[in-house]
């Protein structure tokens, strides 16, 4: 091989390698660029993440209120239903005392109207007496 042919390959080469070169390059490039938009992802993505964990918060606080009312709630409607039952009980009771005086006053009228019954059939029987004793004066002359 010539001194020329030698210098010939060698720029071949050398040109071959710069290509391969350039092409690295762009290749590189490219890559920065892809980096660099997943880079600008990777932020638009902590900063979703940061929204959704403030949501998180957000409807955990809202949970725990509604969990607070719910046993205020609760204890509430426990109140109510002790008062409910306590009246309810109350004017039981009170039907009861009623419906044992009605009882009691039903059964002193019963006692009256037997003792006046008594006393019609004393009179009617003292009464028939004396028609008799009448009817047989007027039939004596």
């Amino acid at each position: 091989m010539t001194n020329e042919e030698f210098q010939k390959l060698v720029l071949e080469q050398l040109g071959s390698i710069n290509k391969r070169l350039n092409s690295i390059d762009e290749g590189q490039e490219r890559l920065e660029s892809k980096v660099g938009s997943l880079e600008e992802g990777q932020i638009r993505l902590e900063s979703k993440v940061g929204s959704l964990e403030e949501g998180q918060i957000r409807l955990e606080s809202k949970v725990g209120s509604l969990e607070e009312g719910q046993i205020r709630l609760e204890s509430k409607v426990d109140k109510l239903e002790i008062r409910i039952e306590n009246e309810v009980i109350e004017k039981i009771r009170g039907l009861y005392d009623y419906r044992e005086v009605t009882n009691d006053k039903f059964d002193q009228v019963i006692d009256k109207l037997s003792d006046i019954d008594d006393s019609i059939n004393y009179a009617l029987a003292k009464i028939a007496r004396h028609e008799i004793k009448l009817l047989s004066k007027k039939k004596l002359p």
